[in-house]
């Protein structure tokens, strides 16, 4: 008896410390995203770590992922044909000059 109570007060706090973290991030939530940032872009491992998850997640998802691509190429076909042109007529004039 005495055992039981002791592990829900310990799960309840257990709960309470879980909370307290998520409000903290979610109030600090630009100060985790500038420490992730640093650590990606001062840490290989990490960087490493992060591709491969995110490699994963791609293959997983790959043919959603096309879907979704295929369907904004088709929304945005005009503006995206206009927006490759006037790089490639910039990039002319670069040349050229």
């Amino acid at each position: 008896m005495e055992g039981d109570d002791r592990a829900r007060l310990d799960e309840a706090a257990k709960e309470l410390e879980r909370e307290r973290k998520r409000e903290w991030y979610r109030r600090n939530a630009a100060l985790v995203s500038d420490r992730h940032r640093a650590r990606y872009a001062s840490d290989p491992e990490f960087r490493a770590k992060r591709k491969a998850m995110a490699d994963r997640y791609r293959a997983a998802h790959r043919e959603e992922i096309l879907a979704k691509r295929r369907a904004y190429y088709r929304e945005h076909r005009e503006a995206i044909l206009a927006n490759e042109r006037a790089r490639r007529i910039r990039k002319r004039k670069e040349t050229s000059e």
